[in-house]
């Protein structure tokens, strides 16, 4: 097998991460399932141009033909590159969310148990065992993708575990989201979904559902109807709402992630958050 070696952004920035070992290990998977990828590393600067532009448009075409191309996730230069840099973004969230001086109710979070949707190759999840010292933590990712035997393994040396679907795990004190449900074409339901599967006593997510970006769709549905992405921020922050739960005030840059604690149990479901 030919040399292959991680991207040099994708090595510069999970070493920046302080996670130097969990880059040796990425090579390692990285070389086994990419080496006879020829991978494009030319961004061409901005959205809308170079390999970036390709995989949007690819994307937003199969919208147009009504049947969404999720292999672009597969797609390398998504892997490494551009989806390390939303990656990034999420940790430095997730590193906001965790600080007492930012968040009045980081310290609360110690042990908790951490479901991490859509969490890419683990570093997020990586970083919430580390920060939280959580019991637990589970990533969530699609099976289909070139990423999930990655993160199975590096799951295993990390010690956090791996699941297609979040809905058939139990309970978990948090959630944690960051640029998740704006790739669910029905993010409501699927919201409902996981407060009534999970149980979680904090929602802790950032969404852009009026951004353009690949895997973002431009109209979401909700109990048949059609909303544009516009509307959908306003509709899923009121669901939070109405499912008893409160946004909390901090002082993290842009309120992104956006803190909410359940202090107000309005479902049916067997196990009770804890409330604070």
């Amino acid at each position: 097998m030919s040399k292959v070696e991680l991207p040099f952004s994708l090595r510069y920035f999970i070493d920046g991460c302080g996670f130097s070992d969990f880059c040796d290990d990425l090579e390692l998977e990285y070389r086994k399932h990419y080496s006879n990828h020829k991978i494009d590393h030319s961004s061409g600067g901005s959205s809308g141009s170079g390999k970036v532009g390709d995989l949007e448009r690819r994307w937003y075409n199969s919208l147009v033909n009504g049947s969404p191309d999720y292999t672009v996730y597969n797609d390398p230069f998504y892997l490494c590159d551009l989806w390390l840099c939303w990656k990034l973004y999420s940790r430095k969230g997730l590193i906001d969310v965790t600080n007492p001086k930012l968040n009045p109710y980081a310290d609360k979070y110690t042990g908790m148990s951490v479901l991490d949707l859509g969490c890419g190759l683990g570093i997020t999840s990586a970083l919430l065992m580390e920060r939280i010292i959580s019991s637990r933590v589970v990533g969530t990712n699609l099976i289909e993708t070139f990423q999930y035997p990655v993160i199975q393994r590096l799951g295993l040396h990390y010690g956090f575990d791996v699941a297609e679907t979040s809905l058939n795990l139990g309970h978990f004190d948090i959630i944690f989201a960051s640029e998740y449900f704006e790739h669910i074409e029905t993010p409501i339901k699927h919201l409902q979904e996981l407060i009534e599967a999970n149980t979680p006593s904090w929602v802790i997510c950032a969404n852009g559902f009026n951004g353009r970006a690949i895997g973002h769709f431009t109209h979401y549905h909700h109990l048949g109807i059609q909303y544009p992405a516009s509307e959908m921020s306003r509709m899923f922050n009121s669901e939070l709402l109405s499912c008893g739960f409160d946004k909390v005030k901090t002082t993290i840059w842009n309120n992104r992630p956006a803190v909410w604690h359940r202090t107000n149990i309005r479902h049916k479901s067997g196990h009770q958050p804890r409330l604070f």
